[in-house]
């Protein structure tokens, strides 16, 4: 919508144990232009939730343009069948992902039709 600066706050006053805050910071910095920022916050969300937040992670590769790396954490979040990949058809964080032949992959393999 863009307001990321006030996307990043609200991220930044989520609590602290909430799987999307360091991946939405992640996201919101990327888009103020502080790369250097947006990959600290990421990599602290791969260190802190690596093993429970793998689909907030894709989606902050996602959003971010680095699409091999948010397709591995979506079979990492498959892997762990984490409950955000039920919402993955439509998760406008995931919208750059669709025209990719890695997305029809992890469709078929989670055997969710490739249309709506």
């Amino acid at each position: 919508m863009g307001r990321a600066a006030e996307a990043r706050v609200l991220f930044s006053l989520a609590e602290r144990e909430h799987s999307f805050r360091l991946p939405g910071i992640a996201m919101a910095d990327h888009t103020l232009g502080r790369g250097t920022d947006s990959l600290r916050s990421l990599e602290a969300a791969i260190a802190k939730q690596a093993h429970s937040g793998a689909y907030d992670i894709a989606t902050a590769f996602a959003w971010r343009g680095e699409h091999a790396k948010a397709f591995r954490w979506l079979d990492r979040a498959y892997a762990q069948r984490e409950r955000g990949l039920s919402e993955i058809k439509v998760d406008p964080l995931l919208s750059s992902l669709r025209g990719d032949a890695r997305y029809k992959v992890l469709l078929h393999k989670m055997n969710m039709p490739d249309s709506l």
